[in-house]
């Protein structure tokens, strides 16, 4: 970000862009700790920032490649997911709504435990990660652990 606002340069944002992509793509939720550092982006290109670049420039240069690869970011990672999962969702949403029975919060309500046919399910969701939710939330009196 401090190359695009001192410079202005078609590769620094398509670099921008490139890690974004890469951010957005490995860890899917966190990309929203980019919102502070994104947050400038529009003061880049409306020029509240220190830069030799004029409007124009930093319109051509900056927010049109950056625009373009994040557009493409959004359709590929879209397609792949509708592929995948049948919905534009992300697989480990899905995965969270069909198997887990916990919040995705500390906060939030534990389930009634889920019924799985296979064992290795029935351990994990039933047995470890409802004992480490319960643990991580400070819960003693939650729903029983099956063994």
């Amino acid at each position: 970000m401090p190359r695009v606002i001192r410079r202005a340069r078609t590769r620094d944002a398509l670099l921008l862009g490139l890690g974004i992509a890469i951010l957005a793509n490995s860890r899917p939720t966190r990309i929203a700790s980019f919102h502070p550092r994104g947050g400038l982006l529009p003061l880049v290109v409306a020029g509240k920032t220190k830069s030799p670049a004029t409007l124009r420039m930093r319109i051509v240069c900056v927010f049109a490649p950056l625009g373009v690869v994040l557009l493409l970011t959004v359709g590929f990672m879209g397609y792949y997911n509708w592929r995948l999962t049948g919905k534009l969702s992300l697989p480990v949403c899905l995965e969270h709504a069909d198997l887990s029975n916990h919040g995705l919060f500390l906060w939030d309500r534990q389930k009634e435990p889920l019924e799985y046919h296979n064992q290795q399910f029935e351990d994990f969701y039933n047995g470890w990660e409802r004992e480490d939710y319960r643990t991580r939330a400070g819960r003693s009196k939650s729903f029983p652990v099956k063994n």
